[in-house]
């Protein structure tokens, strides 16, 4: 069950790394980016009828792009998530979502899917120059310590609507 704990941790960190590069120059179309996140997580289990968990879990960490330019590139983030875990330890699909904080103050959204080792995750929204920030993109775990470290890779693109 730990494992699957770490898992699902891994998840949430992995849908903050999916944030996307947003150049200094912004409204200029759709961009693309890949990157990590590099996060701690602290979880809790509750106990629930049939033997199943729900498992809650933060990951607190940073957003590092593959553009260390990007406004994003170093973002502070927490991801918050849940899933519930079944008797046999497997986890059900995760949700949860995200809000990072640039070197300039301004705040960006994504909500995330878990599906056991990655998935789906998406823009919710932004101030400053995030504002109508529209895209999303995929996620995937990559390596967890037992300790609650991990680093998660993700991809995606992004549009500004200004």
């Amino acid at each position: 069950m730990k494992l699957r704990v770490q898992s699902l941790e891994a998840l949430a960190a992995a849908m903050l790394v999916m944030t996307v590069h947003v150049p200094t120059t912004f409204g200029q179309g759709n961009v693309t980016a890949e990157g990590s996140f590099t996060f701690v997580t602290s979880s809790e289990s509750v106990v629930l009828p049939g033997d199943r968990a729900l498992l809650r879990f933060v990951n607190n960490g940073f957003i590092l792009t593959d553009d260390p330019t990007s406004p994003l590139h170093q973002s502070a983030t927490t991801c918050t998530g849940a899933t519930v875990v079944s008797a046999a330890g497997d986890p059900g699909v995760g949700y949860g979502h995200c809000d990072a904080i640039d070197k300039d103050g301004d705040l960006w959204t994504l909500w995330f899917r878990n599906d056991a080792h990655g998935g789906p995750w998406g823009y919710i929204g932004g101030t400053g120059k995030f504002e109508g920030i529209n895209g999303g993109g995929t996620w995937t775990e990559g390596p967890q310590w037992p300790d609650g470290r991990g680093i998660n890779t993700w991809e995606g693109s992004y549009t500004l609507e200004r």
